[in-house]
C-alpha cells in the first residue's frame, strides 16, 4: 500500500540537511527602499531580510499598530507572531544588473543617486526594495522564533519541530490544504 506521507524521518542528519536549506536572514537591518509616494530610496529600518542578495526579493515592514503575540512553551518564550507587510525587491524575480537597472528606469530613479553607485562585497548593485500603497500590498504573518530554545527542545525530543513544519510548508504547502510560506529564514537568535 502506497503512502502519501512525505516528511522524513526526523533523525540528527536529516534535520542538519533541513537547517542548511534555510538561508540567513539578517534581523533589524537597514535597506534602501523606495517609499510608496516617493521616487528616491531612503535608508530604511526593515524587520529581516535575506542575508543571500543573489536570492532576496524582498523585506518585511513590521505593522506597528498590530500587537505583537507572544508564543510560549511552558514557562519558555518559544517566540513571537507578528503581521508586516511585504517590500518587493527591484528587479525581482529576475535579480540581473540589467533587470534592477530596467526596473530603475520604469520607476524613473536618477542614476546618479549616491545610493545607486554603493556596492556590496561583491562588487554588484545593492538591493533596493518599494514599499507599497496602501491599495497595493501583501500582508504576511511573521513567526519569529527563539532559535536557541528551539533548538534545544528538538534536540531532546519535543513534539513541535519547526524545521519540520517548514518543510511540510515548503513541500506540500498548496494554501489550500496547508499553508505555503513565502520564505524561512535562520541566523543565530531566530527562526523565521
Amino acid at each position: 500500500m502506497e503512502t502519501t506521507d512525505t516528511i522524513p524521518p526526523w533523525n540528527a542528519q536529516q534535520l542538519q540537511i533541513e537547517k542548511e536549506r534555510i538561508p540567513q536572514g539578517i534581523t533589524s537591518a537597514k535597506r534602501w527602499v523606495i517609499p510608496y509616494d516617493g521616487v528616491l530610496p531612503v535608508l530604511m529600518d526593515v524587520d529581516v531580510v535575506c542575508a543571500d542578495n543573489q536570492r532576496s526579493m524582498q523585506t518585511y515592514g513590521v505593522l506597528r499598530h498590530e500587537p505583537r503575540r507572544t508564543l510560549t512553551h511552558g514557562n519558555a518564550s518559544w517566540g513571537q507572531l507578528y503581521f508586516a507587510v511585504t517590500y518587493p525587491r527591484l528587479g525581482a524575480p529576475d535579480l540581473t544588473p540589467q533587470s534592477i537597472h530596467e526596473d530603475i528606469l520604469r520607476h524613473q530613479i536618477p542614476l546618479d543617486h549616491e545610493s545607486l553607485h554603493q556596492r556590496n562585497d561583491d562588487h554588484e548593485l545593492i538591493e533596493i526594495y518599494r514599499q507599497p500603497s496602501e491599495d497595493n500590498y501583501r500582508h504576511v504573518a511573521i513567526k519569529r522564533l527563539n532559535r536557541p530554545l528551539v533548538d534545544w527542545a528538538v534536540k531532546h525530543g519535543y513534539e513541535e519541530n519547526p524545521y519540520c513544519e517548514i518543510y511540510r510548508m515548503r513541500t506540500l504547502g498548496d494554501n489550500i490544504h496547508l499553508l505555503r510560506y513565502i520564505e524561512a529564514l535562520i541566523n543565530d537568535e531566530y527562526l523565521y
